[in-house]
Parts: structure tokens; C-alpha cells; sequence
């Protein structure tokens, strides 16, 4: 529960939503590999706090889409 509102708390900034959405990036370029293939799945987490931040937030989910585009 305290991590999952310490990541909540770091995407609340526009700055901190591009290094996550980076982050998920990454990981989910990583998880081609064979050895890494299970950090697909962790790999949506950072892309999930990005959404929940954005709830409620005037066109949120354009906003969500292009952190999301640039993460895939």
C-alpha cells in the first residue's frame, strides 16, 4: 500500500508522468529478451498510476493516450 502511494504521489507532476511513461517504455522494450519476458507485466504499472492520476482531469484521456504512445 505505501508504495503504490509513493508512485501515485510521483506521477502527479508532468515531468514525473514522461520519466514513467519512459520507464514503461523500457521495460517493455526489455521484456523481448527471453531472460526479462515477465517485465511485461510490471512493465503496465507505471502506465496504470499515470491513469489514475489523470483521473478527473480536464481531456485526461488524451493526455493518457500520449504518454501511452510514447511508451509503445
Amino acid at each position: 500500500m505505501a508504495s503504490q502511494t509513493a508512485l501515485l504521489r510521483l506521477s502527479q507532476k508532468p515531468e514525473h508522468r514522461l520519466l514513467l511513461s519512459v520507464l514503461s517504455g523500457l521495460m517493455l522494450g526489455a521484456s523481448w529478451y527471453p531472460p526479462f519476458s515477465l517485465l511485461s507485466f510490471l512493465a503496465l504499472v507505471p502506465l496504470l498510476a499515470i491513469g489514475r492520476s489523470l483521473d478527473g482531469v480536464k481531456r485526461g484521456g488524451i493526455k493518457l493516450f500520449a504518454y501511452a504512445f510514447l511508451a509503445f
